[in-house]
């Protein structure tokens, strides 16, 4: 909280960092065409429609969308051209503001960059001109899609693993690197803020400094070292206090456990790929609690999970066609990854996400579940027994959540839900609520 308010102190007055800070970015080609063309099946995702928020569908053609509206309303964001820290979180003129943020986040540039590894040179085309459109359209660190970090972090991470797909990442453009650098600035300067708000933006942040600062290290970027140095202790320091022994998360929420994890991967794989020294044994054993806690909380035959606590559609590794509420693709990955094992031994879309990014797991074993775990800290109970499970909460916290929900019963009938929590959605106004359900 302190952090919050020093950071908010800091701007008012006009001594923080961020308010100085200038970067111009142009270009109209990020990346080249892939070296080597894979056969692993891509995402139809962005291609034609996309759902937001995994839920509301929206047709899409060639042409970006318009970068600073909200799609449901149709209602510009007011600002576009002011510096970020000058715009206010909430009156914003388009409601919640995540209505802006959602094309912005470059989930598309998985899709395009996986289908243009698979040969199409319209996806790779595609590319290119919506990043050079979106960099037109968002001048650096003017506008509300610049006024986040974890969205920037979002977009770095996204960056880098379509540069991973092209087979990009070892002989990038200028372009890239340029654009990379200009968000690592941004996330870098206001990292205290991201610590200060006990949830995923820090972890996520510390994410993109390690990978980005590492990925721009080989190309002798000036901070490079610095923020890939940074990133990677923040991630650990972070990921430390923000969990608890049993495995529990501090936001109390299952969707956001998940975003949480996917990006821990993200940072083994780049730890993998750059043959980095591993982490410390302590977070390693850290993350296998937080791992089994989102595997018990999976239902194995159609990957759903209990909509407890916050849930706005948010997906950090949508590289598959499957349903954004199914989370076994994000669990074997996990678990292949850290401990050369598998959760779900049939195949599907759970594999997808390891063949793009890791390889052939035919070998590993499988999982070993336990019976009825308690996760003391966030207080969360699980029992199972045969084709039933329930899922109780009690008021014992380290965290302080957002979500009342003590004494909430979560019971499953093998994929059906039978007795469920309502979740929690927006960030602003019953008004953002309602244009996304009649969306």
């Amino acid at each position: 909280m302190w952090l919050v308010f020093f950071y908010k102190a800091r701007l008012k007055f006009g001594v923080h960092p961020v308010q100085w800070i200038k970067r111009r970015l142009k270009g109209e080609i990020f990346f080249n065409p892939p070296k080597k063309i894979t056969s692993l099946k891509a995402s139809a995702s962005w291609v034609q429609s996309f759902k937001m928020f995994g839920y509301s569908e929206f047709t899409i053609g060639f042409d970006p969308p318009n970068w600073h509206q909200n799609p449901f309303s149709k209602e510009p964001v007011l600002g576009s051209n002011r510096h970020w820290w000058k715009i206010t979180d909430f009156s914003t003129g388009v409601g919640d503001i995540k209505t802006v943020w959602e094309f912005s986040r470059y989930d598309w540039v998985l899709t395009f960059s996986q289908r243009a590894a698979n040969g199409d040179r319209k996806s790779l085309d595609r590319l290119n001109f919506w990043i050079s459109d979106w960099v037109k359209h968002n001048p650096a660190f003017r506008g509300a899609n610049w006024k986040c970090g974890q969205e920037a972090s979002f977009r770095v991470i996204h960056l880098l693993l379509g540069a991973f797909f092209l087979d990009n990442v070892r002989s990038a453009r200028d372009e890239l690197k340029e654009l990379i650098e200009a968000h690592l600035v941004r996330i870098y300067s206001t990292r205290a803020y991201a610590r200060g708000q006990d949830n995923n933006h820090s972890i996520v942040e510390a994410v993109a400094l390690f990978i980005g600062g590492q990925f721009l290290k080989q190309y002798n970027v000036g901070s490079a070292s610095l923020w890939s140095d940074k990133g990677r202790k923040m991630l650990e320091s972070e990921f430390m206090r923000l969990t608890d022994p049993s495995g529990s998360f501090s936001q109390h929420s299952v969707n956001y456990h998940r975003l949480v994890l996917d990006a821990v991967s993200v940072a083994k794989l780049w730890q993998h790929w750059f043959e980095l020294a591993d982490f410390s044994e302590t977070f390693k054993e850290r993350v296998k609690s937080a791992s089994d806690w989102l595997f018990f909380m999976t239902e194995k035959y159609s990957g759903d999970m209990p909509n407890i606590g916050p849930n706005d559609g948010a997906n950090l590794l949508p590289l598959t066609d499957a349903d954004y509420r199914d989370i076994r693709p994000s669990v074997q990955l996990l678990y292949a990854l850290f401990y050369k094992q598998k959760a779900f031994g049939e195949t599907g879309f759970h594999d997808l996400h390891v063949r793009w990014l890791h390889g052939s797991i035919k070998n590993y074993k499988e999982v070993e579940p336990k019976a009825s775990p308690i996760f003391q800290s966030n207080g969360f109970l699980v029992m199972c027994k045969e084709n039933w499970r329930l899922i109780f909460r009690y008021p014992h916290y380290k965290f302080r959540p957002t979500h009342c929900d003590a004494l909430h019963i979560d019971l499953w009938s093998r994929s059906t839900n039978l007795l469920r929590d309502g979740g929690t959605f927006s960030y602003n106004s019953k008004t953002a609520i309602s244009e996304i359900l009649e969306g």
